[in-house]
């Protein structure tokens, strides 16, 4: 009996024996795995713990240390070649938690077991290098060395001959991966269920991927007998090894990867988007309530979500085993990224290592640059490497934001232009060149509406300034770098104008709120615009009072605007079906930070109510910051970061007892304050944990399914009946609490804001 330790994209196969030729191997459960050690006997440490030099544990498949950090546990054999042990989302594979081991079969003509490979079966032929690149020189003088034109050689299909050694087990991981997917009527009710006003790709694009697979592999599917799901991975596994060629025509670019020419990227894309619609679903909606009855292992939403992005995980692995690399990929990519910032957190190390592969794989294809003579070019390929690219920025300095560390990509190596304002249908259809002549001078559509592009465009334009100001912020943290302020006044004009000339669609109006014709999406993308833009002046704001440079009266603006169009998606909860899943990162991002500056500043003005100059509009302002403890209690995190939200709630809570409590005009009882809280605050250092980005809590939450939850309010506890509450008349909470049949109880706010049930 042989036995070797076999890692591919599934990394957990181990070959247990070798018998008549044939490799039997065995999907074996990591707490079977024998410990590893060392020469002198001892247990190995993980690869993360040796090089730190710490202690190890030794727990198989992930150490306590690893898993309170969030890192990649890695056991090493002693030819310092083989991993043991893998990530969290690796170890239950696809199979679920009730499932021992699954034995697959491996045919081989050979006795021996298949090499782990650190590198790419098949090279990837879409690689950029840039001007500085050890080729550049060939490159510059072609004509002189006759060099072939890439573009010609680019899309040579590779034929190259098959190797039962190497594709067999990646078409054996395929099939596990096409078994999971869910029946065809499942498929378009999880596609429908997530609307994403935020695509940076063409959903249009994605429904017909969909509709196309299972009118080439209905049969097959249907059945999923083991030799179909083989024969389909196949094909799939074939077909990524191709590239895929740069189409003018719409329908010829569809077809390139989808149907018969579907590939592992167009699968692990359709996987991202299911996942997206079992999060925006609830539990008990017939798709989930389906698969779930069909696979014992997944028994929720949140389950089903973590089980397709598993699905898409791989399909990447097996992309990059196949060296296919392209616009799919990156997309791909840059779905799955999201999906883990909602299960691990937009803070965390995994989150934050797959968004630097992201970056890594979009600068590698050139995706960053656009030479000048391409910049009036229109046409399917450029339109789609544009909204791609503008996507990935976007969110580059969404996350860099909200962590604090620098951005990936620079705005200075970055001179692809702003995709046109044109709709899926548009960007598909057969006459593109006449449907971009109907737009503005500036490429906004001209038909009053707002596409997924439209949003892209806009909040793409604050990114670009965004960039600068970190880069202004990252150079004024301890003293005002030269031209800091003429710098920051610049910007702010900037921003100011820039929000301006959007299109007046886009533009958020109070009067819309009350427009019940106008539909939730049009709502979330004015508002999510006009935060972007108010973050913008939000930090610049910050800089310049931080150094005593403007008197604070626009940040405190600045932030009770952030904070009262951000708690519009609590109040106007209705309004918003579909997009659920986004209010705890929105509440965590916007609002938040605003109410930081905000408690700062009742705190002050209750201090010092003589001397305090600024203007604060105390009721509206506490109401709403009452309102956000509320939204708190609903976002209900995950263990390792639960006891921040928790942080900020009570900091929250503490600051406005103390700011209720407290009465301005006497004398005696300003002096008896003063202990507790001076003008910079130096005895609380939790509120200034208030005023920075470092505490956001940016890890995802999980949906909030109980029916009841305590209001943890100043002053008092307030039991809450969640299924009798509307939202969506709620003002603040001096309002009714309304149900469709009664009354089920009503709170009175005094003009003190002293609660009574």
């Amino acid at each position: 009996m042989t036995s070797i330790i076999y890692t591919n994209a599934v990394e957990v196969l181990r070959v247990v024996s070798v018998l008549s030729g044939n490799l039997r191997c065995y999907l074996v459960p990591f707490g079977a795995m024998p410990s590893l050690r060392r020469r002198n006997g001892r247990r190995a440490a993980c690869e993360a713990c040796r090089r730190r030099k710490l202690a190890c544990d030794h727990n198989q498949p992930t150490c306590q240390r690893c898993q309170k950090h969030s890192l990649e546990c890695i056991y090493l054999s002693q030819s310092n070649s083989t991993r043991c042990a893998t990530s969290e989302e690796t170890q239950q594979s696809l199979v679920g938690p009730g499932v021992p081991f699954l034995e697959v079969h491996v045919a081989s003509a050979e006795n021996h077991g298949v090499e782990d490979r650190s590198t790419p079966l098949i090279e990837s032929s879409n690689e950029y290098l840039g001007p500085t690149s050890f080729t550049s020189v060939f490159v510059e003088h072609g004509d002189c060395f006759e060099l072939e034109d890439a573009n010609k050689t680019s899309g040579i299909r590779r034929d190259l001959a098959p190797d039962p050694q190497v594709d067999t087990p990646l078409v054996q991981l395929g099939a596990r991966i096409l078994s999971h997917i869910p029946e065809e009527r499942n498929c378009s009710m999880l596609f429908s269920s997530h609307i994403n006003p935020n695509d940076g790709w063409v959903r249009l694009a994605g429904h017909h991927s969909s509709d196309r697979m299972w009118n080439a592999f209905r049969p097959a599917l249907r059945r999923r007998s083991e030799e179909d799901m083989l024969g389909t991975a196949a094909i799939l596994t074939r077909n990524s090894k191709t590239p895929l060629q740069n189409k003018q025509d719409p329908q010829g670019w569809l077809a390139s990867f989808t149907g018969a020419q579907m590939r592992w990227e167009t699968l692990g894309i359709l996987y991202t988007y299911w996942a997206c619609g079992a999060i925006s679903s609830s539990s008990e909606s017939q798709a989930v309530a389906e698969y779930c009855q069909a696979h014992s292992s997944v028994t929720n939403a949140k389950q089903l979500m973590t089980h397709f992005k598993r699905c898409a995980s791989l399909c990447i692995d097996l992309c990059k085993q196949l060296g296919s690399v392209n616009l799919l990929f990156v997309y791909l990519l840059y779905k799955h990224n999201i999906l883990e910032g909602i299960l691990s957190g937009d803070k965390s190390f995994s989150h934050w290592t797959q968004h630097g592969e992201l970056v890594a794989v979009t600068t590698s294809l050139g995706l960053h640059r656009e030479l000048a003579t391409e910049a009036e070019t229109v046409s399917l390929p450029f339109e789609l490497k544009r909204r791609l690219y503008a996507a990935v920025f976007n969110i580059d300095k969404v996350i860099s934001t909200f962590t604090g560390r620098p951005p990936l990509l620079s705005l200075a190596y970055s001179s692809t232009r702003l995709p046109l304002d044109l709709s899926d249908d548009a960007l598909l259809s057969s006459d593109l060149p006449s449907a971009a002549v109907q737009l503005d001078t500036r490429g906004w559509n001209q038909d009053n509406q707002i596409y997924s592009t439209t949003i892209l465009r806009s909040r793409t334009s604050f990114a670009r300034i965004r960039h600068e100001v970190l880069e202004v912020l990252e150079s004024s943290m301890d003293n005002l770098a030269e031209g800091a302020v003429d710098k920051a006044i610049n910007l702010k004009q900037r921003s100011h104008d820039t929000y301006m000339q959007l299109p007046s669609v886009i533009q958020f109006s109070n009067s819309e709120l009350g427009n019940t014709n106008v539909p939730g999406y049009v709502l979330y993308a004015q508002i999510l615009t006009r935060l972007e833009f108010l973050l913008n002046l939000f930090l610049l704001e910050r800089l310049l009072k931080r150094h005593n440079i403007v008197t604070g009266q626009d940040l405190v603006e600045v932030s009770h605007e952030m904070l009262d169009l951000t708690l519009i998606f609590w109040r106007k909860k209705d309004r918003f079906v579909g997009l659920y899943a986004d209010f705890e990162w929105l509440t965590m991002s916007y609002a938040i930070p605003a109410s930081g500056i905000l408690c700062l500043e009742l705190l002050r003005q209750a201090t010092h109510p003589q001397s305090y100059q600024i203007r604060l509009p105390r009721s509206p302002i506490i109401q709403n910051l009452s309102l956000l403890v509320v939204c708190l209690d609903w976002i209900e995190t995950e263990a390792s970061c639960k006891s921040m939200v928790c942080s900020i709630r009570r900091i929250l809570t503490r600051s406005l007892d103390r700011i209720l409590d407290s009465c301005p005009p006497g004398v005696e009882q300003l002096q008896s304050v003063a202990p507790f809280l001076d003008d910079e605050l130096p005895q609380y250092p939790h509120l200034e944990l208030l005023n920075t980005f470092d505490w956001v809590d940016w890890d995802g939450g999980k949906r909030y399914d109980k029916r009841q939850f305590i209001v943890d309010i100043p002053t008092k506890l307030v039991k809450v009946d969640i299924k009798r509450m509307d939202w969506a008349r709620s003002e603040g909470l001096g309002q009714r609490l309304y149900d469709d049949r009664e009354v089920r109880g009503s709170f009175i706010l005094s003009r003190d804001f002293d609660l009574y049930e």
